[in-house]
Parts: structure tokens; sequence; C-alpha cells
């Protein structure tokens, strides 16, 4: 998997991840629990790709992929890490990157989120890939 488009599944986790607020039964609230199984997701489909992709090389080669690469712990590390960090750099709390969710991107995240499930690794990896041209993933890239 190319470095752009594993930076795009991980750049959509993150937009997920970072849409969140406290409350039940509001966007935000629903936005944070989708923002959890888009971490999972996320990191499970980067890792099954990854693996296809880099079976072939040979071990001493392959010990030098990226961490997060390798496991779906570590991934979920990177999310975290990333997320983390850039709250750090704005100032911002956990708390304020939820609550700018909405209805609407709740249901582009379940759509986003349902794509990259179905997707197979090819398809992912190919020019005419069906997240990069999904507008449902493209919203949720926007700020």
């Amino acid at each position: 998997m190319n470095y752009k488009k594993t930076s795009l599944l991980v750049f959509v986790s993150l937009a997920l991840f970072i849409f969140n607020c406290k409350g039940a039964g509001n966007p935000a609230a629903e936005m944070q629990e989708l923002a959890k199984k888009s971490k999972d997701i996320t990191c499970s489909k980067t890792v099954e790709c990854a693996k296809e992709q880099f079976s072939k090389l040979p071990e001493a080669q392959r010990k030098f992929l990226p961490p997060m690469l390798q496991s779906k712990e570590a991934c979920l590390e990177s999310i975290e890490q990333n997320a983390a960090a850039q709250r750090a750099k704005t100032g911002k709390t956990e708390a304020d990157e939820w609550k700018d969710a909405t209805p609407e991107k709740v249901q582009a995240a379940k759509e986003c989120m349902a794509l990259i499930e179905k997707t197979s690794c090819s398809e992912m990896m190919s020019p005419n890939s069906p997240i990069q041209k999904s507008e449902a993933c493209q919203f949720l890239s926007k700020k």
C-alpha cells in the first residue's frame, strides 16, 4: 500500500476520531462511538493490506516497515498518539474535538466506514479506489 493511500485511511480515521462531544442521543455522542469503531476498522484494513502487499518481501526488509503497518495494536497506538499530538498542538481538549459533530457527519462516517470495510486491498490500491472517490469519505476529510 503506498504512503498516500495509507495516509488517507489514517486521516479518515483521525477525522472520525476528532469529532467528539459528551452526551447521549446526539450526533456528538454517536460520532464518538463511531470513532472507536472507525479506528478498529481502519487499523484492521491497514494491517491486512500491508501484510498482503509486503508478504513477498524478505523478513530482513519487512522488519523496516513502520510498526503501524505491522500490527493492529501498533496502528491503534499510532492513531492515539497522533490525536494527542494534534490536541497538544492546537490546545484543544478531547471534548472540544467532538463538538462539531452533525447528523451529516454521522451519516458520512457510517457510509465511509462501511465502504472501507467492504473494499478489498487491491481496490484500495488502485487509481480508482472507491474510498478516494467516495463523497462520504471526502466529506469527512474536509475541515
